[in-house]
């Protein structure tokens, strides 16, 4: 037992039993005792507290590798993003300008607190490449549908991507469905769980 929780436990004893202990010995003891003391304790509670009910705080990785530390928790964060933006669109996104990009960087902005660049184009040019056989949930996945035509969806597990589709609206479809088979382009690596 350090001297420092001696002094406590001697002060809460005697401030118990003699009500004006306290008053009377204030002056003698270091106030950054009690505090040392009181802060070592209250800290990994902070520390605890900080941490709960929070996503994963993601890195934009301009080339680098991203570690993922919990990739179950990511698919269904952005599961939920596709269910809501599904039930009622993001106001703060003009129908007008929702695009597959837009949808993409919105969901990313909600879910990861993360800003992405605005076109599928500019998006597939950060982070890193990933094949597609150790795709994880969050990494971005483009396609080319036609010739000059960009696509862009995010992977959320289960051989499935989320992404707002001209035909279906905002889905998950499946990677190994012909269409999108044929014409997947590449995948890119840009958060950090």
């Amino acid at each position: 037992m350090g001297l420092s929780e001696v002094h406590v436990r001697r002060s809460v004893y005697h401030a118990g039993s003699n009500p004006g202990y306290r008053a009377r010995n204030a002056a003698r003891r270091p106030a950054w005792r009690v505090t040392a003391t009181a802060l070592a304790a209250i800290a990994p509670l902070a520390l605890f507290a900080a941490g709960c009910g929070r996503a994963p705080r993601p890195v934009v990785m301009p080339g680098g590798p991203a570690v993922r530390a919990d990739s179950d928790r990511i698919a269904v964060l952005l599961r939920h993003a596709v269910e809501r933006w599904r039930r009622e669109p993001d106001a703060r996104v003009p129908a007008r300008d929702l695009d597959c990009s837009a949808f993409v960087a919105a969901v990313y902005r909600e879910v990861f607190n993360l800003s992405l660049p605005r076109s599928s184009e500019e998006m597939a040019r950060i982070g890193r490449q990933v094949a597609p056989r150790k795709l994880q949930p969050g990494d971005l996945v483009f396609f080319r549908p036609q010739p000059g035509k960009r696509h862009v969806g995010f992977y959320v597990g289960q051989g499935e991507f989320g992404h707002l589709s001209e035909r279906s609206g905002i889905c998950i479809s499946r990677l190994g469905e012909a269409y999108w088979r044929k014409s997947y382009w590449t995948a890119r690596r840009v958060i950090d769980g």
